[in-house]
């Protein structure tokens, strides 16, 4: 009866019975055996050609090859039917995850009306979760399928439990729409269910310590951060875990203008956080060189400060003190560096044009006592040539403000010689520009109105011939 289905089993058989002249007693328990042994490897190796079959089909939007396939084995194996539909691949992905990654939502509901699975079974099926934890519905908000999204929603017993179902890392709808900058996921979460569901689930942290704002703000993705500062009541003002930085400084990191104003319109409180390292918003600005950004964030903070003076100037007890100073004077934690250390140190010139106005920042000591000339004087990079040019330029304006501040007189009244000012290890700027051999740096140490430059260049060539060798000297002795 089943020849048409396994004819190698009857193949086989009938010559094993020809050649050994068997009875019809061993024929039949050599066919029996035979037909037992090799039909369970059959029906596996059946089952899984149409299970791949059927997922290709799925993944192009087969449907309809799918349904005829199913119809047509549901008549004689029924097991076998049910198995193409319930059954995981190697990566234990069901076949509704196959159908939400490649958002093919029809699949899903052609499922449902076809009546093969109670809907008890189907939404067993539906809250599955493959080898990284993830259910159909996260793949459905990672790729923005929204009618996916729907019948998942429509056919799961329990769709609140669902949507706060995270994956192994801790990840739930939410941070799969924001990686992606599914927007249209939110707002059609926001129809769904209540606001306080929504609010609820917009706050959860990852194992990364980062809400779905911080992974949207991170990749930039605006319309999502429109999306979710828009329907429910998220906290901007939420760390990061590992980093503590803000959704603010994410943004501000990649450059992204757009991002950086629409949180400070919803929350101008998330302008004075800071982050593990006891960076601000100001540091972070700097650091990536975002000039644009840092004059949004200068003004947004003296626009605060006003509005802040202008409330105190109706109570007499208080007394006003500008933010704005302290922000731009912070260090970091770590190693002690100020806006114009960070500046200088990566050449951001337009920034070091900006903070030179700010004098105080001048005279600033890191916690290795080096000022921002031994900042700018630091070691180069012979594989970023601009960051080089960038960082001589900086050392000219701090050089030419530095000057001008000591023919008005010093600062605060205090003359202080900034370009011989030693760090904690003994050492001026000048030493260290020998040390590198950097010849520009030296030219414009030496250029400057210091008396006592030039002794310590001739101390520092005459106990290290090493060092010395690093100069130009012919250039040296020229300009001697």
């Amino acid at each position: 009866t089943h020849i048409n289905r396994f004819p190698h089993i009857s193949k086989k058989c009938i010559i094993i019975i020809m050649r050994c002249k068997l009875n019809i007693i061993s024929s039949l328990l050599l066919i029996g055996f035979a037909y037992l042994s090799e039909s369970v490897v059959a029906d596996s190796v059946y089952s899984k050609s149409h299970q791949k079959a059927i997922r290709d089909w799925v993944r192009e939007g087969f449907n309809d090859k799918v349904l005829d396939l199913i119809s047509s084995l549901s008549n004689d194996y029924e097991n076998d039917a049910l198995d193409l539909i319930t059954k995981t691949d190697i990566w234990k992905k069901t076949i509704f995850h196959t159908a939400a990654e490649n958002r093919n939502a029809d699949f899903i509901n052609k499922i449902v009306e076809s009546h093969l699975l109670s809907k008890p079974e189907i939404s067993n099926i539906l809250s599955q979760k493959d080898y990284r934890g993830r259910t159909a519905l996260h793949l459905s908000a990672q790729t923005g399928c929204i009618d996916c999204m729907r019948n998942i929603l429509e056919n799961i017993n329990n769709s609140q439990k669902i949507l706060k179902t995270t994956d192994n890392f801790g990840k739930n709808v939410l941070h799969f729409a924001a990686e992606t900058g599914q927007f249209q996921v939110v707002r059609f979460l926001s129809k769904v269910f209540e606001r306080k569901i929504l609010d609820v689930n917009s706050e959860v942290e990852d194992s990364n310590g980062k809400t779905a704002l911080i992974i949207a703000a991170e990749n930039g993705h605006l319309e999502f951060v429109n999306a979710i500062i828009a329907f429910s009541d998220v906290d901007i003002q939420i760390k990061d875990l590992k980093t503590g930085e803000t959704a603010l400084m994410k943004a501000i990191k990649i450059g992204h203008l757009p991002i950086v104003q629409t949180l400070i319109r919803r929350d101008p409180s998330c302008l004075y956080q800071k982050d593990a390292n006891g960076k601000n918003v100001l540091h972070f600005a700097v650091i990536s060189g975002q000039s644009g950004i840092l004059e949004v964030l200068i003004n947004s903070i003296e626009f605060q400060d006003l509005k802040l003076k202008q409330k105190l100037a109706r109570n007499t007890k208080k007394q006003w003190s500008p933010v704005l100073n302290e922000m731009i004077l912070a260090q970091d934690v770590t190693d002690g560096s100020n806006l114009l250390h960070l500046a200088s140190k990566f050449g951001h010139q337009n920034i070091c044009q900006d903070l030179i106005k700010y004098p105080r920042l001048l005279y600033q000591l890191d916690n290795s006592g080096q000022s921002v000339i031994h900042t700018a004087v630091s070691k180069n990079n012979p594989s970023n040539s601009n960051k080089n040019l960038g960082k001589y330029v900086c050392l000219d304006l701090i050089l030419n403000q530095h000057t001008k501040i000591l023919y008005k007189g010093g600062f605060d009244g205090v003359i202080t010689d900034l370009i011989n000012v030693k760090d904690k290890s003994g050492f001026p700027a000048v030493s260290r520009a020998i040390e590198y051999g950097d010849f520009n740096i030296l030219m414009r140490l030496l250029k400057s109105d210091q008396m006592n430059i030039k002794t310590t260049v001739n101390i520092d060539i005459n106990k290290n011939k090493q060092i010395g060798k690093k100069l130009n000297l012919l250039h040296y002795a020229v300009y001697q």
